[in-house]
């Protein structure tokens, strides 16, 4: 029975391949089983049992057969790998040998082997021998990767000229079997390692058709290969005839489509003004003109008919290059296909040969050119040139006006689009607009959306400056002081410190009071001084100073504290801070208005202000009447909001053990509700929603500033981008006039100049 016939087959265990020429009498005889199309307890035909009953009775010679387990000579100099392949109409394979040299002797063993059988498709014979071929590359790569040996040389041999001849040409040549096939083998097996072999010399002959184990036991070629393996001289010459009959078998066929190209003058692309590229025409034409007619030669300037003559014969070549089937159908006066893109404006020839615009303004009181204008064809550079040109000379007229001009003389497919296009390409119009460039929102920082410590990772900002006055009572003199603004990164609690001066000694004593009733941060945030708002030239000046001042570098060094800096005029890089100086300014201004106050009570109000700040809620307030508490900055600093009113004291009365773990308890919800409806909240990206495409190296780009029109911005050039982790670029290093300059790609206006 058939499964019995498997299982016997399937006993067999030889993962290296040795007993190749045996086993694959069996697939053959497995694969000849599936044609019958029989079940699996069904009877198979006398003539498969027969061959059956002769591989059962010659498996027990297999007992008898020994392999020796070392192949490697010892102290072996130079070590060479031979592979063969066949195929025969039933199956192919390949089988490799390891050869190997001492100074005293040459040694060939057999290494591994791999077979298949062949389709049930009918395939060629030379087919079939580039698919042993196949096999034989994949096992060589197989072996390399396996084996922990340097091998010196490898060589391939094969017994089919066909597929030699294929293996020496490009695979582009062949049909798509072979053409594929011979690109994989060229590539882990270039063709200078490919050899010939005569066929009763092949050992992998006997791996293809099959041979019975009481004759595989003495196969000298089998175990040890051709017997010139093992001389020093070998002809590897690979000069080879080209075998003729691959080329009619495999040739690939080669389509020609032979079409009209109209004649393509490169004069139109050689310009950019489409007056200067007429004059150029018009010129030829004088030329031409007085070398035929040398007794009617013409002289002086340009005439307005020359001119025409030779804006004809441009508008002609466009015509000729993309409207060249409609131009066809009409010189033969015959109607235009129902598909053209063109036969809503009913076009005709006219006298000049060009296509001009039907219509149905013909009793119209207006001029022949307005009536019946030029077609233009939409995707030439002719009328690419003509647009440009009508915006320049009527002073970069807009969209509108610009095509009710060109309409009076052209018509022009898709014309709007094209306008927008070549106004929007227009230096001087976009460095009128002033438009600067974005990119798509960028994902929070780490520091932002991994729980920490209550101030552990802050940002700070001044803002300033205000009046105060030292004291109650006449004769006080005011005075100038600022605020100090430590915002958390994680929670958004807020600290405030009022400074006397921008020094770099004021805001140490700042920090340090920050630090005694907050905590020391692992890193503080900042920007570099140019977004700064109030006394704009002092905080420039103090903030340059606190990055190179050896004090401040000195102090953060010793307590260990990464300050880090925004790149310059990027007030958006800190948002967070940047919206708490606006919070504490509001009540600022609401609180004193026009008043003036001591120092004092500068100092309790801006202690009040924190409160508040702390107080507000960090996601928005549920509409659940049972949920009373929202979340605040002040919960993660005092258990909650800093504007609570107090509740009794609790301080006398006996907790249990249950109770002593309320505090944590609180903290541990604090930070679940921060996880589950904070963090959700800064999900939405609520500007800046689509990528863009990137500032790229050598753009021009215009620099913008807030105190003057765009026409007098700076120019520069870029020469350094800085890609973020998502490899969208915000941030670029600029080459002006003034030296090299980083930036953020929201104070640049990239100019729609092509490198």
């Amino acid at each position: 029975m058939v499964t019995f016939q498997l299982s016997s087959v399937s006993k067999i265990f030889d993962p290296l391949g040795w007993l190749a020429p045996f086993i694959i009498g069996a697939k053959i005889l497995i694969q000849s089983i599936w044609t019958f199309q029989i079940s699996w307890d069904d009877p198979v035909p006398e003539e498969i049992n027969k061959k059956w009953t002769v591989f059962r009775d010659q498996l027990h010679h297999l007992k008898s057969i020994r392999i020796p387990r070392r192949v490697l000579l010892p102290n072996a100099t130079k070590i060479e790998l031979h592979a063969f392949c066949d195929a025969s109409e039933k199956a192919y394979a390949a089988v490799i040998y390891l050869k190997s040299i001492n100074d005293s002797s040459i040694s060939v063993k057999l290494l591994t082997s791999k077979t298949r059988v062949a389709p049930l498709k009918t395939v060629s014979i030379p087919r079939l021998e580039l698919c042993s071929a196949v096999l034989l590359s994949h096992l060589v790569q197989t072996v390399r990767n396996s084996l922990k040996i340097q091998i010196d040389s490898t060589y391939a041999w094969t017994d089919s000229m066909i597929v030699l001849s294929w293996l020496q040409s490009e695979s582009s040549r062949w049909k798509t079997f072979v053409a594929n096939r011979v690109s994989e083998i060229q590539s882990i097996l270039p063709s200078e390692v490919w050899n010939h072999i005569r066929g009763r010399e092949n050992p992998a002959d006997y791996a293809s058709r099959g041979i019975l184990p009481s004759e595989l036991k003495s196969h000298s070629l089998w175990w040890a290969g051709p017997s010139w393996l093992c001389e020093n001289n070998i002809d590897y010459s690979n000069q080879h005839l080209f075998c003729e009959d691959a080329l009619i078998e495999e040739r690939k066929k080669t389509t020609c489509a032979v079409g009209i190209v109209p004649l393509e003058l490169s004069i139109i692309g050689k310009y950019s003004s489409f007056a200067k590229l007429l004059r150029i025409v018009a010129w030829c034409f004088r030329f031409l003109h007085n070398a035929t007619s040398p007794s009617n030669k013409t002289k002086g300037f340009l005439t307005t008919l020359e001119i025409k003559c030779a804006r004809n014969a441009l508008v002609k070549i466009a015509q000729n290059q993309e409207l060249a089937s409609e131009l066809n159908i009409l010189r033969k006066g015959k109607p235009l296909n129902s598909k053209s893109k063109i036969i809503s404006l009913s076009p005709f020839m006219d006298e000049s040969g060009l296509i001009r615009v039907g219509g149905r303004l013909k009793n119209a009181s207006i001029s022949m050119d307005q009536k019946y204008p030029i077609l233009l064809p939409e995707n030439h550079r002719l009328t690419e040139m003509i647009v440009r040109y009508f915006h320049e000379k009527y002073l970069h007229a807009g969209p509108t006006l610009l095509l009710s001009i060109i309409r009076k003389e052209y018509w022009i497919t898709s014309a709007r689009s094209i306008a927008r296009h070549i106004i929007w390409k227009c230096v001087k119009c976009f460095h009128q607009k002033g438009q600067t460039a974005n990119q798509f929102m960028a994902d929070l920082p780490r520091s932002r959306v991994q729980p920490s410590r209550v101030f552990s990772r802050v940002g700070t900002d001044y803002a300033g400056p205000f009046l105060i006055k030292p004291r109650r009572g006449r004769g006080t003199q005011r005075m100038k002081c600022y605020i100090c603004v430590f915002v958390c990164f994680t929670t958004k609690a807020v600290h405030i410190e009022i400074v006397g001066d921008l020094t770099s000694e004021a805001f140490i004593a700042a920090l340090k009071r920050f630090i005694g009733r907050s905590g020391k941060p692992a890193e503080i945030y900042s920007d570099c001084g140019t977004n700064f708002t109030a006394a704009d030239t002092e905080l420039r000046r103090v903030v340059a100073s606190l990055r190179k001042d050896e004090p401040v570098n000195k102090f953060f060094m010793e307590e260990s504290i990464k300050w880090k800096f925004n790149p310059p005029a990027a007030p958006h890089f800190g948002g967070l801070w940047e919206a708490a100086i606006k919070s504490a300014k509001l009540h600022l201004k609401r609180t004193i208005g026009k008043q003036i106050l001591t120092h004092e009570e500068f100092l309790t109000l801006i202690i009040q202000i924190e409160a508040c700040l702390n107080s507000r809620p960090l996601c928005p307030i549920s509409e659940d009447p049972l949920e009373l508490a929202v979340l605040t900055p002040g919960h993660f600093i005092i258990v909650t909001a800093l504007t609570t009113i107090p509740e009794e004291n609790l301080l006398d009365e006996k907790i249990s053990s249950l109770k002593r773990k309320l505090t944590q308890q609180l903290f541990q919800s604090f930070w679940k509700r921060w996880s589950s409806e904070y963090i959700t909240s800064l999900q939405r990206c609520n500007k800046w929603q689509k990528p863009q495409q990137n500032v790229k190296l050598n753009d021009l780009v215009l620099f913008k500033d807030d105190n003057t029109p765009p026409l007098h911005w700076k120019l520069g050039r870029v020469t350094q981008v800085y890609p973020s982790g998502d490899d969208k670029v915000r941030v670029v290093l600029v080459k002006t006039a003034n030296g090299l300059l980083k930036r953020p790609i929201h104070k640049l206006s990239v100019l729609p100049i092509e490198n």
